[in-house]
């Protein structure tokens, strides 16, 4: 029996992995409440991990003359004195104590600090000074008469480990003062926890669908292609084309502390359309999709949104499939008798996209203005690919509901511009409890038809805006006229033609509704045990979309999240595929004298494969090995027992490069030899490297199209690499804290062209350097 082993010569990319999170998080209170009820028990929850410690805050009056003493509100209790004076003098004030309670099992124990770090202040009468002493600071404030203030207390935190956070804050004896609530309602004691949290996977950066990275988007241009199951990977209708092969979805993932970046074709990895305009098929769309190379970003700690905000027109955010999210709104609303496009701001009353353009969805209920692909409603298609309870039909082409039990939680399908999830349809039972069970989520949407106690469009007209919409547009009376319900105005036309049922009275619950006004619930799911903030995509129990279909017309968070055109800040690589991903291989398999080998391959690609018995001469076994869309194979008959095998791409077919040709270089460009970078910022940087330039071999360079192996810079590896020109190779390089500083060799070690020798190693002695 032979025994094979197999070398993999090519580098793997950086991969996202379990690591530690910093998280710094702030909670407020009232001042008021918190000297009214004296102890509180503040929650500080990491949105990103949803990990959250617990931490007990008590506040008690000082006298250095009366004891006891008590709190007394003051001024509509708006504001706290001591005792049964006007405020705090002659050396009164207040004790502070916290204690740590409790903290999620992810949380390091030994990392947790706190420390008040603001405090309303109202000098009521004179001026004078304060002292703070805690912990972890100290200082003495000086005040002058004037208004209520948000004061800045400890400027470091104190540990908690073993031990109870302790301050007191006292007054002058020549002036009198107040705590006050008044600058910020409700927020006049800040409160700050930090904390470690381990083995901490960010789904913001591995939720992703990567795995069709490496294949052609393709398009079914008719319903007759469709069944016949010829698809395309080249299109054109005349007003819009795509003349070269694209990659599908997400072709890179970067990230920094605050960012995570997608960068994509914006073409779903499953076969798209046909698309008509009419329910008949006689009537092609007049748009096919194209590649959209786009950069969209998404926080990567989102943050509640006090004042909600409207989702407009274009992409609200991004599927895990690198396809554009779209709200419910088609672009048009009813203004002075009729229809009008307004895809910036809308009006009062927006059509529905479903309702109204949904016969020109394809079966994965996609379609494209200007050739930009998105999902408006339920993706059956992208869900059947992650596992969600979707079946395919072969003889259809379509994605129906499964009708088998609903077994498991959905995924998560996307990540909205306010950077919560977007989950499938189904759920836990109860928010709160994993252990509940999983059923469908129920929107908190209904038509307004009279059900539930909503008005009857039908009998009375479009003379009121429903309440979540007066909430959202920011007017100041539901009196808004629209247009009289009719066959060309039916009810169910416009998005204000649904009422939230919480506006009428009908309490969220398991036997009523799961979802608030922007289609969400705070709930844990299996990426987010700790709980989250979650969007819910809604369907019927056929599978059918239902309003509001993905999110509501509002942002439950902050959407600060969006396109750019380049990245501008330092960033981790978390994926790199697309026409630079590299080839992975499979186990080999041997039986009857025969080595097969499989790998993972970019569509488009060729192969070389070589062998070795000695790793000092390599036989090429062939040249020619084409990829299968994105799998590749070769069967060898070794005469020897022991073989070594390594594979590389050597030529990639034609393809649209734009956006999705390349990787995003936020570090800039240095040239070796010569250049030189700081170690420490774990930056992405380009290093191009001139081989004619010195160097072990000057002048003989690599023939064209001998594969690069591998480039070093010192001790450190590239992430990807490519020969720009013969004499030009170009590599990607993360420089982290620990690399080694001063001049460095770049080494480049390059494979056998097609039917030529291995080229020598080239090497450029102190080629660069890496400065402290």
């Amino acid at each position: 029996m032979k025994v094979i082993h197999l070398l993999a010569t090519l580098l793997a990319l950086l991969a996202a992995a379990a690591a530690t999170r910093a998280a710094n998080v702030t909670d407020y209170d009232s001042i008021v409440n918190l000297a009214t009820n004296l102890t509180t028990d503040y929650t500080f929850t990491d949105l990103a991990s949803g990990q959250e410690v617990i931490i007990a805050v008590t506040i008690t009056p000082y006298s250095p003359t009366t004891s006891p003493s008590t709190f007394q509100a003051l001024d509509d209790n708006t504001r706290v004195g001591v005792n049964n004076g006007n405020g705090f003098s002659n050396g009164e004030g207040a004790n502070f104590s916290a204690t740590l309670l409790a903290a999620s099992s992810g949380i390091v124990p030994g990392s947790i600090t706190f420390g008040i770090t603001d405090l309303g202040i109202r000098p009521a009468d004179g001026g004078g000074y304060l002292t703070w002493a805690s912990s972890s600071s100290s200082e003495t404030v000086n005040y002058s008469n004037g208004n209520d203030a948000i004061q800045t207390m400890d400027t470091t935190n104190f540990s908690l480990y073993g031990a109870t956070y302790s301050a007191q804050v006292r007054f002058p004896s020549d002036a009198l003062f107040q705590f006050t609530d008044v600058p910020t309602p409700g927020q006049s004691i800040a409160l700050n926890a930090t904390f470690t949290v381990t083995n901490y996977v960010d789904p913001r950066t591995n939720s992703w669908l990567t795995a069709y990275s490496s294949q052609y988007a393709r398009i079914y241009t008719s319903d007759t292609t469709k069944a016949s199951g010829s698809s395309v990977t080249t299109w054109s209708t005349g007003s819009t084309a795509q003349a070269s092969p694209v990659y599908a979805g997400v072709q890179e993932i970067y990230s920094s502390s605050n960012w995570v970046y997608i960068r994509s074709s914006g073409l779903a990895s499953h076969v798209m359309g046909p698309w008509y305009l009419n329910a008949a098929h006689t009537q092609a769309f007049p748009n096919y999709p194209t590649n959209e190379h786009v950069i969209y970003r998404i926080p990567r700690s989102p943050t509640n949104a006090v004042t909600k905000s409207r989702n407009n027109g274009g992409p609200i955010g991004y599927f895990v499939d690198g396809v554009a999210m779209f709200n419910s709104w088609d672009a048009y609303y009813y203004t002075n008798g009729v229809d009008t496009n307004n895809a910036a701001n809308g009006g009062y009353w927006n059509r529905d996209a479903y309702v109204n353009e949904g016969v020109s969805f394809d079966a994965n209920n996609a379609h494209q203005a200007g050739g930009q692909h998105h999902y408006h409603a339920n993706p059956p298609a992208l869900r059947y690919q992650l596992g969600d309870h979707v079946d395919y039909d072969s003889s259809t082409k379509t994605y129906p509901e499964s009708t088998n039990t609903v077994l498991k939680h959905s995924p998560i399908l996307g990540w909205a511009a306010d950077g919560w999830p977007i989950y499938g349809p189904y759920g836990y039972s109860v928010s709160n409890d994993a252990s509940s069970g999983v059923r469908r989520m129920i929107s908190g949407y209904v038509l307004r038809n009279g059900q539930h106690g909503s008005q009857n469009l039908t009998n009375v007209g479009r003379a009121y805006l429903p309440q979540w919409a007066v909430r959202l547009y920011g007017v100041a009376s539901n009196i808004m006229a629209g247009p009289a319900a009719s066959t060309s105005f039916p009810v169910g036309r416009y998005m204000e033609d649904n009422d939230y049922l919480g506006d009428l009275g009908v309490t969220m619950g398991t036997n009523t509704f799961d979802l608030d006004e922007y289609n969400g619930r705070w709930c844990v799911t299996p990426e987010f045990p700790n709980k989250t903030y979650a969007y819910f995509v809604n369907v019927s129990s056929n599978g059918l979309p239902v309003f509001p279909y993905n999110i509501g017309r509002g942002y439950y968070g902050n959407p600060t999240g969006g396109a750019v055109t380049a990245i501008t800040e330092q960033v981790n690589t978390n994926f790199i595929g697309g026409p630079n991903s590299i080839p992975a291989l499979n186990s080999p398999k041997a039986a009857a004298g025969a080595v097969t080998l499989t790998w993972s391959a970019t569509e488009g690609g060729t192969y070389m494969v070589q062998s070795t018995t000695n790793f000092s001469s390599w036989v090429t076994n062939s040249t020619t090995v084409s990829a299968v869309v994105t799998s590749a194979g070769y069967t060898n008959y070794p005469t020897d027992k022991y073989r070594f095998y390594r594979v590389a791409r050597t030529a990639l077919a034609t393809y649209d490069s734009a956006g999705t040709g390349g990787y995003i270089v936020s570090g800039g460009t240095y040239n070796a030899p010569g250049g030189s970078v700081s170690r420490g910022t774990g930056t992405n940087i380009t290093l191009s490297i001139t081989l004619s330039t010195g160097g072990s071999n000057p002048g003989n360079l690599p023939p064209a199209g001998a594969p690069i192996i591998s480039v070093t810079l010192g001790s450190l590896t590239a992430v990807y690499s490519t020969d720009t020109t013969q004499g030009n190779v170009q590599a990607l390089f993360v420089i982290p804290a620990s690399a080694a500083t001063g001049t460095q060799n770049v080494v480049v070690t390059f494979g056998a062209p097609p039917g030529q020798s291995q080229p020598p190693t080239f090497t450029l002695t102190g080629g660069f350097t890496i400065n402290q």
